[in-house]
């Protein structure tokens, strides 16, 4: 059975630090596994295939090489979390040592074109991220995630860094409610977030200093109450959602917001519910950051997303002022959602 040695070598100038070695499986259908070796200076692929391979070996995006290559990628962004640009790409016959593929800086395409640091990633523990090796749902889904996360460090426009992170996020909640409609999948997560807060370490704690006034002057909560209650006949809905949180901050914020759907609220008979529920909370000073992340990813960054991908609103980079009011409430969002991606991504195991 032919064979090969893949190397990835970096332009790192620093003593050679060792991150990982171990197999990946490259097939879902069989056990069959490579070896690979991670350290800050190169990676080093150990492949067998049933096949002889050719030249033109990395031009297939979807061969069981490049999947290897891109697997080991991702891992060592994760690992060294700089955008450390790789100097060559070499794959040699490992009987013979003949070299079967060799691409220098000049035709490489760089994976992160910007020199940046990936210090909000440093929460991150890339050993929780060795399960993207895997060829299973949960693996793909943390590969997925994985890539837009570490593409997003180096996104132009806030709503470019935006999309990119829901993406990733997208790919984690569904390997983890193992469901694939978005409804489904962000109302399981919701409970999730919820009854697991000890999971969302990372998040939890950028949610613990914000203040009501904060979350109302960084979001369109008015914009969000309309779109998705838009009928009376949604007013029940409308109610239910007000309902399941008890945290003081997400009921000021609603109870501020409320009298654009008072009418309806009263003409169905929930107006007293709604307000002897926000009012019990207030005067307790309730506390439940869990709350308030569940309700900013689940439903205030899921109406956020809609708008984006569903071209909704013109596109953001069609714009003539920096940091206009858009630019400056979709910024606000994504410490919050990059928390929560880390946080899954660290989890991971246990879905």
């Amino acid at each position: 059975m032919p064979a090969y040695t893949i190397e990835i070598k970096f332009d790192v100038n620093e003593p050679n630090l060792e991150h990982y070695i171990g197999v990946m499986p490259y097939r879902s259908s069989s056990n069959k596994t490579d070896f690979i070796e991670i350290s800050n200076n190169y990676i080093k692929i150990r492949a067998e295939r049933a096949k002889s391979i050719n030249s033109d070996v990395l031009q297939q995006h979807n061969g069981t090489i490049s999947k290897q290559i891109i697997k080991g990628l991702c891992l060592y962004y994760l690992f060294e979390k700089k955008s450390n640009r790789i100097v060559s790409i070499k794959i040699y016959n490992s009987k013979n040592g003949n070299k079967v593929v060799e691409i220098g800086n000049d035709k490489l395409s760089q994976v992160l074109k910007e020199d940046i640091s990936f210090f909000t990633l440093s929460e991150l523990d890339a050993n929780n991220a060795v399960l993207l090796f895997e060829e299973s749902e949960v693996g793909r889904a943390i590969l997925y995630a994985a890539t837009h996360l570490i593409k997003s460090t180096e996104s132009i426009s806030p709503s470019e860094q935006f999309e990119k992170l829901w993406k990733s996020f997208n790919a984690l909640y569904k390997a983890l409610a193992k469901k694939t409609n978005d409804h489904d999948c962000l109302k399981f997560l919701k409970n999730h977030m919820q009854t697991n807060g000890h999971l969302y370490k990372v998040s939890v704690e950028k949610i613990n200093f914000l203040n009501h006034q904060e979350i109302l002057d960084n979001t369109k909560w008015n914009q969000m109450i309309l779109n998705n209650h838009p009928e009376q006949q949604d007013t029940k809905s409308f109610c239910y959602s007000i309902l399941r949180n008890t945290d003081s901050r997400i009921l000021k914020v609603y109870q501020e917001k409320l009298p654009i759907r008072e009418e309806y609220l009263k003409n169905t008979g929930f107006y007293e519910q709604v307000m002897s529920h926000i009012n019990q909370h207030l005067s307790t000073n309730t506390v439940c950051d869990e709350d308030v992340l569940a309700t900013l990813c689940c439903r205030y960054m899921y109406f956020v997303r809609n708008k984006i991908i569903h071209a909704e609103k013109t596109d953001s980079c069609f714009s003539f002022i920096h940091d206009n009011e858009e630019d400056t409430k979709i910024r606000w969002l994504i410490p919050i959602l990059e928390a929560v991606v880390i946080d899954m991504i660290n989890f991971s195991e246990t879905f």
